[in-house]
């Protein structure tokens, strides 16, 4: 029996003729070469192959067996994390995820739901994937839809992972591995657009931007200024404004009309919409990266809205300090070109009672551009009562009261 590699991608041993009894059989190791994998087994001798290991149907003539190997599959995953899902219920989205065959072959993958790295497998009722297997070819991707729900959950955060598994050789751990785990994380914010029992909502303020820029003002910061009107991916009718990301270190301000905010009419809130295609980074930074801001009409000192006021749609990562970029330290918005509209909810009730401008920023370092920052149906709401009259008669004061009728 003779043995031979039909390809130069790998070995086989032993890899000289061997001389077998009649009816007897013969056990051949396979080793691939790196970044390849066994492909079959050729040849008269016939047999079976399992793993790395083929062993020959019994033998009674001279025969031959070929191995032949091929270039492995290598499975490419991106992102790595979603993590930045901030959803009030009963809100839903979808981002997507990519699968990369980075090597040769067919890669084989499936994709499942679980709540620790062990991957043990999980109905997570918040999380959904389609598909859930597929077949790629070398050199191409295949996307994947997954699914964030927040309907009946409580306000907080939730954390999941998928399990990629795949015909990849190398058994990892890490991305281009046979398992690849992608932790997935929802944070629920409370629901801020509905006022207390009592009380109904009251629209302060709107701005659709389907009349135009209006009484907004686009003041010099550092670099060019792009914030415009735009027409090109609008939240709702056909215009929102638009400011770009570009590869310069720029500081650019979008500011708002002066804004009378109503006392005694708490919760006064901020709600917006937003598509932040800023360019970010690692898990939690934001290269480039866009702010909200207010101050006092007349006053020079502008303050950042904090993290803790963002009820829904909070800030997604942060603007390395040190760098070129002018909001260095400070807490922003970014994501990744293609993403749906986010509604952020900011509670602006520590300014009730005064007359206030509000101020877009995005600050960008000198390195990659993003398509930039999409900002539509600006609004102000506040919450009176809803109650057109009462008396508890605590008073004793009956002398509008009458037992007559109309």
């Amino acid at each position: 029996m003779t043995p031979s590699v039909g390809t130069p991608a790998g070995t086989i041993s032993p890899a000289t003729p061997q001389t077998v009894a009649d009816g007897d059989t013969a056990t051949f190791t396979l080793a691939p070469a790196s970044g390849y994998l066994v492909a079959s087994i050729g040849g008269t001798c016939g047999g079976t192959l399992t793993g790395t290991s083929f062993v020959t149907s019994p033998v009674t003539a001279d025969c031959t067996v070929i191995a032949n190997f091929a270039p492995a599959p290598e499975i490419d995953v991106s992102p790595l994390r979603l993590v930045e899902m901030h959803l009030v219920p009963p809100q839903a989205t979808a981002r997507a995820l990519t699968v990369r065959n980075a090597g040769g072959g067919l890669l084989r993958w499936t994709v499942g739901e679980a709540l620790d790295t062990s991957c043990s497998g999980a109905d997570v009722p918040w999380l959904s994937v389609a598909p859930v297997s597929g077949d790629t070819a070398a050199g191409e991707s295949t996307p994947v839809s997954v699914g964030f729900d927040s309907t009946g959950l409580a306000a907080g955060s939730y954390d999941a992972y998928l399990c990629l598994d795949s015909n990849d050789p190398d058994p990892g751990p890490g991305n281009g591995t046979k398992v690849v785990i992608v932790p997935v994380t929802l944070t629920v914010e409370p629901d801020a657009n509905h006022c207390a029992p009592g009380t109904l909502p009251r629209v302060v303020f709107l701005e659709d931007y389907e009349s135009g820029l209006g009484s907004w003002t686009t003041p010099a910061g550092i670099g060019a200024n792009s914030w415009a009107l735009s027409t090109s991916n609008p939240h709702r009718g056909s215009r929102h404004v638009w400011g770009s990301d570009p590869a310069e270190v720029s500081d650019q301000r979008l500011v708002s009309p002066p804004l009378a905010l109503p006392a005694g009419e708490d919760p006064v809130v901020l709600r917006f919409w937003h598509v932040p295609a800023l360019e970010d980074g690692a898990a939690g930074v934001c290269h480039d990266g866009g702010i909200l801001e207010v101050g006092a009409v007349g006053d020079a000192e502008w303050t950042q809205v904090p993290a803790a006021d963002l009820l829904a749609g909070s800030y997604t990562g942060t603007i390395p300090a040190g760098g070129d970029n002018p909001l260095g330290g400070r807490p922003a918005w970014c994501g990744p070109a293609v993403q749906p509209y986010l509604e952020t909810v900011a509670d602006l009730s520590a300014h009730a009672g005064q007359l206030v401008q509000l101020r877009w920023r995005i600050g960008s370092d000198g390195a990659v551009s993003r398509l930039g920052w999409d900002v539509d149906d600006v609004v102000i709401q506040s919450c009176v009562s809803d109650t057109l009259f009462a008396d508890g008669f605590e008073s004793g004061d009956t002398a509008n009261w009458s037992d007559t009728e109309p």
